[in-house]
């Protein structure tokens, strides 16, 4: 069976949707597009994926639109020493 997006919508959230281009990303934003990401990164053996892989995939959205607004970013090995 499916999952359709009544399914998969979050009741203090709403439904999944992706994040804006032209805005930088409200915390309700990310998490309507964690909502949406996590059915998409399903695992083979049926087990959805864990909240680190997700959030890495997010992140890489979020930082896209933090470059194209000139917004300084720490670097990934930065944060990792960190």
């Amino acid at each position: 069976m499916a999952v359709t997006r009544d399914k998969v919508s979050c009741i203090i959230f709403g439904a999944p949707q992706n994040l804006p281009t032209n805005t930088l990303p409200t915390y309700t934003e990310l998490v309507k597009k964690y909502i949406q990401l996590r059915p998409d990164l399903k695992m083979n053996n049926g087990k959805y994926t864990s909240f680190l892989d997700i959030s890495h995939k997010l992140c890489y959205e979020v930082e896209e639109i933090w470059e194209t607004a000139s917004l300084p970013t720490v670097t990934r090995a930065q944060a990792i020493d960190v």
